[in-house]
């Protein structure tokens, strides 16, 4: 997976599902409410996706629309995402998106 065919979006929880595998939460870049999905290693922290707080989405097909939680250490660290390591919130910054 390049960098080239990821995207990566800021979103607003503004709901979250009684089964911890999902939230709804808007896209501050569509401004539109989208399902985002919580892989099973990140439930356990569930409690950290409340409705109110920013999350970041990613997905590995730009034709689909199937988002995943991405947090801000697999930014820094997963080659793909990092891009000079550059932390989330400047990442949006630098390309005028924040």
């Amino acid at each position: 997976m390049s960098i080239e065919t990821l995207t990566l979006r800021k979103f607003l929880v503004t709901e979250v599902a009684n089964n911890k595998k999902t939230v709804i939460a808007t896209d501050l870049y569509e401004n539109i409410d989208k399902t985002v999905y919580i892989q099973p290693t990140k439930r356990p922290h569930f409690n950290s996706y409340a409705v109110g707080k920013i999350i970041y989405g990613i997905r590995s097909d730009s034709q689909s629309d199937t988002w995943y939680l991405v947090t801000e250490s697999e930014f820094k660290t997963t080659p793909a995402l990092a891009k000079g390591k550059v932390p989330v919130d400047n990442y949006f910054k630098s390309i005028g998106y924040d």
